[in-house]
């Protein structure tokens, strides 16, 4: 009787086949993991975009940036003054209620009514956006919390490293600042989400239209591993710069070869979602999506860009609610020059132009009345 089997040559042969599988296969399942989480980090922007319409709807004013109303209510114990931090609590502390984190928004005002009825004052009754105090009056600072919505699934950092349960909660999204360098606590903004103690905004205050407006866009978070994130999605080159001054282009030029920095950099982008200082939780419309981010004079002063690890650009919400893609070859036209420039501005306060954006068609997404009627492509 024959016996029959595979030789070896044969078994070779299935085995490079099964190989030659595999290898077409894996980068099919990749890119299938990719497109879906790129649909969800769409629908999270999407949610946020709701989530301001709803508190709209409820206030009838957008979220501030830095002192918004709802936190400047608390003051310290027998005084007219407001609690210590409560200035920089960004607009993610704001929407929390209608991101489906009522419990977190609850324990955030039960602190700080606390706070404000306690005598003598205590300064570590309050929740600090940096946790310099972890735990408070037992209970865990709620800014410690990871909220999936403001994740993005293609963020690699986005949530705080294992082992490190003090550290504050990150944010893959931020808030347009729009399309002038400006200090976080400045009181202009060509964007939306203002300093709270010069104006608020509603959606009437969008004369741009809010189809043409920004709202959000994803800027990755920086590498807590090191304090010199050079990768230009997620750091944030050091120029220490004048802001005013200071062409877009040449925070451009700190792009090195590889996708990283040729300069140092630091490693606090989108490092805490309750804090409303730029490199936490603002962009700016000026540098295309996945171009650099830099820091001018200090923490308060940066231009923090779009930024993804999707292909080819990055998610944006815009202000009718709806979410959609950006290229990073969206036109920027002139950032050789500072806002306004040419154009009949102050170029001593560019941030303090009121005409048509500088930076073409993505500058002119990230401004809320600058009378232009351009549309994202």
């Amino acid at each position: 009787m024959i016996r029959r089997a595979f030789t070896l040559v044969e078994l070779l042969v299935v085995i490079a086949i099964i190989g030659v599988l595999i290898a077409l296969l894996l980068p099919a399942v990749q890119a299938a993991r990719e497109a879906a989480r790129r649909m969800q980090c769409s629908n999270n922007l999407k949610q946020l975009g709701l989530a301001v319409h709803n508190f709209h709807s409820a206030k009838n004013r957008l979220p501030c940036g830095e002192n918004d109303p709802d936190w400047l209510v608390f003051k310290k114990p027998g005084t007219t003054d407001r609690l210590d931090a409560v200035d920089i609590y960004s607009p993610f502390c704001t929407l929390l209620p209608y991101v489906e984190q009522q419990a977190l928004f609850d324990t955030i005002t039960s602190m700080l009514t606390n706070a404000s009825q306690t005598t003598p004052y205590d300064i570590n009754l309050v929740p600090q956006t940096g946790i310099s105090n972890p735990t408070i009056s037992g209970v865990d600072n709620p800014f410690r919390s990871e909220v999936s919505a403001f994740g993005c699934p293609s963020d690699p950092y986005w949530k705080k490293p294992s082992g490190s349960p003090n550290f504050t909660g990150v944010t893959s999204y931020h808030c347009n600042r729009g399309d002038a360098q400006t200090g976080s606590n400045w009181g202009e903004t060509r964007g939306l989400f203002p300093n709270g103690t010069n104006i608020t905004f509603t959606l009437a205050n969008i004369v741009d239209g809010t189809s043409n407006t920004l709202l959000f866009a994803e800027s990755m978070a920086s590498n807590p591993a090191t304090a010199d994130d050079r990768k230009v999605q997620s750091g944030v080159a050091i120029l220490d710069t004048a802001i005013r001054t200071t062409t877009p282009s040449q925070c451009a030029a700190t792009r090195g070869s590889s996708g990283m920095l040729n300069v140092t950099a630091i490693n606090n982008k989108g490092r805490r979602w309750p804090d409303a200082r730029q490199v936490y939780t603002m962009f700016n419309s000026i540098l295309p999506p996945n171009a650099p981010s830099c820091r001018f004079n200090g923490e308060r002063e940066m231009l923090i860009t779009a930024s993804s690890y999707h292909t080819g650009g990055a998610n944006v919400a815009l202000c009718d609610g709806s979410a959609r893609f950006v290229s990073d070859t969206v036109d920027c036209d002139r950032i050789t020059e500072v806002l306004g420039q040419n154009l009949g501005s102050n170029v001593n306060e560019p941030h303090q132009w009121t005409g048509p954006s500088t930076y073409g068609v993505w500058g002119a997404a990230g401004t809320s009345n600058g009378g232009e009627s351009k549309q994202l492509p």
